[in-house]
């Protein structure tokens, strides 16, 4: 007995209508066949079980062992808590007894559910919603498909792929080797890749006139790797009709998916992706016989993995992670095929997690239903479509008649399984004679003919009457961004040891892995123990970043070995753990003072800096994974001993800066330490740093970051706004919602952009500090609100923060405080910034601990606030050999405050004023700092303790030195 109808082969209405279980009655719904395949000492056998009932009430399969053993003459022995199913003395099943009488199949190791006479709808959505006469030419050219031909009316592909009639029909030549001709309409990048797969070379890349194409950066490249360039002539598409053609089938298919789905077009994406691996296996009229992917690679594809688009699914959870009680598998929604490995991309369609899976369990036959609202919604044509550009000279093209459809893609990943790459239909022809020759006189080739009829089902549809719809111009830009998103996220950063090395960049990865380890032997970071007894051993992980330059190309490709510090044991296997670290102010005012004295900026890098230090606590740490692949033997109930501090152990910032290196220049440190020396600076924690001479100025922007982080939140395509937050809303923590946050990144979020506004965007703190007072308890009006800052951002994410020597070096500093701003507590926000060469190199926006009872009050706690950080700002200055005679001026809006500060004498309304407060009286007094007026409309750190309007929140930041 099952629940799952989908397993069941010619399904009948049963003779029983009901069955008794036990105590309770069910209801048979069913009966048919269900098909096992037998593995047998290697041997398979197909095993056909008759008469299977369908009791949808179930919540597992039932297998009789009593049948088993009258059906099919096996004998079944058990012993202890296992069942043993032999066949002629064969162990062909076995099972662990689960209670009742009941024993779990061990169907993972043993047996394997084959689907024999799928139906023909279900294997037509498998393969991507491919057409009757498609199916008919697939099932000979792969294994596991069987397609007797009858394929019923599908309204997803009426949908999907409805278009006008057939342009006029042409003649073209056609490429005789693989990778012969590239035709391209806004493609990827695949140049480096198939060169790999395939040891051969692009001769020809056919594309338009666009400008991506057709520019000074473009033609040196095509010249550097000896690829000759075919132009389209200008308003003729049909000479680009191959990579036309080849959009137009992907966007189509994937169209079909998504309506068949019930899905929202934010997973278009996902969908081409999918239409694109089922392309690669179906068949082309380029490629007679075979399949692309058997073209490409040589293998004929076998389809019984293949799945439909949308469908649930649920992911097995592994032992180790879950507890005893937790649920073994995790409900999730299929979406494609894994690149770099034999696996399953499912997404969580609450969180947006996209994980990768081999265990999975698939309900084809239910779909989600994610539709805005649950309700059906059109598809936006111009997301899919827009005309291409054939202009002479650059020029745009606004006629719509030549239409045809092209995609973008700004998603994380692009999954070409096993790394087979896209062919179009008209690419690739049987000839495989390899001609590296080419010939400069070949003539300008036009769109292959291909004889197309409109299907049966359509002869009776009047084409004719239809009207012309115009579709809308996309800007080409559009394109060329999502493009650059897809090359950007193209080389994405593994996150374990295996996705490393079996990954696209599996070779660099194994070169670093191996620089890394050859780097701790060296510095004999540990030595191989025995696993000791009673001991704490510590577990590790690889870590793995791909290093960028300031213009956001791969420098580097880096792997970390770092410990698992959580499970070090306070007092066993450490005691201190503070280390210090490199503050954002510190770098600030050395920039500036750099760009208004010319000082020269070089940048050092410490080769594995964190293992310098010697460890005082004995430490074991566990073998890390890939580590006998690299000794070139087993160490099995082998442990490290770990001499040297390792990334990820608490102490180990500690002791890096504990190492006597106070009196050290650029000469000792190379002497002691490994060292890289990078010139000069231009990026430095993620900042980039452009340097203008000659008109002594310095200016840093997170630009990359920024972009980076956008894509991250899928907020790089949103509308920009001109201000972080409304000025009309109103945010406290008791903000109701009934949306379950807890798998919403908020926290995560909200860190990504602290970053931001603590490096060199000030006018983002204040909207920033105001969220996170929202992490414990966020709500859906909070998360709106942090999209706003980020669609803020997506306007300014090229923003610089500048220093120029012609404001001259004086440190000067603003404070300023709303009264009782939060609406929840009354309490009020401090804030301050400090200037030196025009721009800011201190900021600050924090609610203050306590309530105010006036504006006086909360404008001298700001002071006093500012007062500290003008101290600490004039003993760098001081440190690096500046002199300020007169001390630090701060400038305050607020007479009573600035009168507070001056006055000590006692006052009623002052006495309960904390004392901490009155640190700013003692440092005016000595002269550290002087206090002034300034009028409150000038007051440039406004900005950081409320929302302000567009006007002043712009006149705010340029004040500061910011180039919105």
């Amino acid at each position: 007995m099952t629940p799952h109808k989908e397993l069941i082969d010619d399904y009948t209405k049963p003779n029983v209508k009901l069955i008794k279980t036990g105590s309770s009655v069910i209801e048979v719904e069913g009966v048919g066949n269900v098909t096992f395949l037998l593995s047998r000492n290697g041997e398979k056998v197909h095993v056909t079980f008759s008469n299977v009932l369908h009791v949808p009430k179930l919540t597992a399969n039932l297998l009789s062992i009593k049948y088993l053993n009258k059906t099919f003459g096996m004998v079944s022995t058990f012993t202890g808590e296992r069942c043993l199913v032999y066949k002629n003395k064969h162990l062909v099943a076995s099972g662990t007894g689960v209670g009742d009488n009941l024993y779990s199949l061990d169907i993972s190791s043993e047996w394997a559910l084959i689907t024999h006479n799928i139906s023909n709808d279900l294997l037509h959505k498998r393969v991507g919603h491919l057409s009757k006469a498609g199916m008919t030419k697939l099932k000979d050219m792969v294994e596991g498909f069987t397609f007797n031909g009858e394929l019923p009316d599908c309204t997803s592909c009426i949908k999907g792929k409805m278009h006008k009639l057939r342009f006029s029909k042409g003649k073209a030549k056609r490429a005789k080797d693989i990778l012969g001709i590239v035709h391209t309409d806004i493609c990827g990048p695949m140049n480096s890749h198939v060169e790999k797969q395939t040891g051969r070379s692009i001769k020809v890349l056919r594309s338009d006139n666009g400008t991506e194409y057709i520019n000074n950066e473009m033609m040196k490249y095509l010249e550097l790797k000896g690829i000759q360039h075919q132009k389209s002539i200008p308003y003729t598409p049909e000479q680009m009709g191959v990579a036309e053609r080849n959009n137009r089938t992907l966007v189509e298919r994937a169209r079909s998916m998504l309506t068949d789905a019930h899905l929202d077009k934010k997973y278009w994406a996902e969908a081409v992706q999918t239409a694109n691996h089922c392309k690669n296996v179906s068949p082309t009229v380029a490629v007679t016989g075979m399949t692309p992917y058997e073209k490409w690679s040589g293998d004929k594809p076998n389809l019984e993995y293949l799945r439909v688009f949308g469908c649930r699914a649920f992911v097995h959870i592994p032992k180790e992670k879950r507890t005893k009680w937790d649920a073994k598998a995790r409900e999730m929604m299929f979406i494609g095929y894994c690149q770099d490995r034999k696996g399953y991309r499912l997404i969580d369609p609450v969180t947006n997690e996209i994980i990768n899976a081999r265990d999975v369990h698939f309900l084809e036959n239910q779909m989600y239903n994610l539709m805005n609202d649950g309700k059906p919604k059109f598809y936006d044509d111009s997301l899919f479509s827009g005309s291409i550009s054939n202009s002479s000279d650059n020029e745009t093209n606004n006629d719509s008649n030549n239409e045809t459809e092209s995609l973008r893609n700004d998603n994380a990943e692009t999954d070409l399984p096993d790394n087979v790459v896209s062919h179009s239909d008209d690419a690739i022809d049987n000839n495989t004679n390899i001609d590296n020759s080419v010939d400069n006189s070949l003539p300008v080739l036009t769109r292959p003919y291909r004889e197309t009829k409109i299907p049966n089902r359509y002869q009776d549809f009047d084409m004719n009457g239809m009207p012309d719809l115009q579709m809308p111009n996309l800007n080409r830009m559009c394109y060329v961004k999502a493009l650059a998103a897809m090359i950007n996220d193209c080389c994405l950063e593994p996150k374990t040891i295996e996705e490393a090395l079996n990954g696209p960049d599996g070779n660099h990865w194994r070169d670093s892995i191996t620089e890394t380890i050859l780097g701790h032997i060296k510095n004999k970071t540990w030595e191989i123990v025995d696993q000791p007894n009673n001991k704490n051993i510590v577990n590790c992980k690889w870590v793995f970043k791909i290093k960028k330059n300031s213009k956001g190309e791969i420098e580097r490709y880096k792997s970390r070995l770092v410990a698992k510090g959580f499970s070090q044991i306070e007092g066993i296997d450490y005691n201190e753990t503070f280390s210090p670290v490199v503050r954002y102010v510190t770098l600030r005012v050395l920039l500036a003072y750099a760009a208004i004295y010319d000082w020269e900026i070089d940048q050092m890098d410490a080769v594995m800096a964190f293992v310098q230090g010697t460890l005082d606590e004995e430490i074991y740490m566990k073998i890390p994974e890939g580590f006998n692949e690299y000794y070139g033997k087993n160490h099995e109930k082998k442990v490290l001993k770990l001499n040297k501090a390792l990334d990820g152990l608490k102490q180990s910032g500690r002791l890096c800066n504990s190492v006597k290196l106070k009196n050290w220049v650029k000469d000792e440190l190379k002497r002691r330490f490994e060292m890289k020396d990078l010139g000069t600076a231009n990026y430095c924690l993620g900042i980039k740093i452009e340097r203008d001479r000659k008109n002594g100025s310095i200016s840093l922007n997170q630009t990359q970051y920024l972009e980076s982080m956008l894509r991250k939140y899928c907020m790089h395509e949103s509308h920009p706004v001109a201000t972080p937050l409304d000025c009309n809303s109103s945010l406290n923590k008791f903000t109701n919602s009934n949306v379950d946050m807890r798998k919403i990144p908020f926290q995560a979020a909200v860190g990504s952009l602290l970053y931001a506004a603590q490096a060199t965007r000030p006018d983002i703190s204040f909207a920033v500090n105001l969220m996170c007072q929202f992490c414990n308890s966020p709500s859906k009006t909070h998360w709106i609100a942090i999209k706003r800052i980020m669609r803020y951002l997506r306007g300014t994410t090229g923003a610089t923060l500048s220093y120029t020597k012609d404001h001259g070096d004086n440190v000067i500093g603003y404070c300023d405080s709303n009264y009782g701003g939060d609406v929840a507590d009354r309490r009020s926000t401090s804030g301050y910034v400090f200037m030196i060469g025009g721009g800011a190199v201190s900021w600050s926006s924090k609610r203050q601990p306590t309530v105010a009872t006036s504006t006086t009050e909360a404008e001298y706690m700001a002071l006093s606030a500012a007062a500290k950080e003008a101290i600490w700002l004039g003993k760098i200055v001081t440190d690096l050999g500046i002199a300020h005679a007169n001390g630090i001026t701060v400038y305050c809006d607020n007479n009573g405050a600035i009168n507070l500060s001056k006055n000590n004498m006692y006052h009623t309304r002052s006495k309960h004023i904390d004392i901490q407060h009155h640190f700013v009286r003692e440092v005016i007094k000595s002269g550290q700092i002087t206090v002034e007026r300034m009028p409150t409309a000038k007051m440039i750190a406004d900005f950081l303790t409320k929302t302000v309007p567009r006007a002043k929140h712009e006149l705010c930041a340029q004040s500061v030195g910011l180039t919105l």
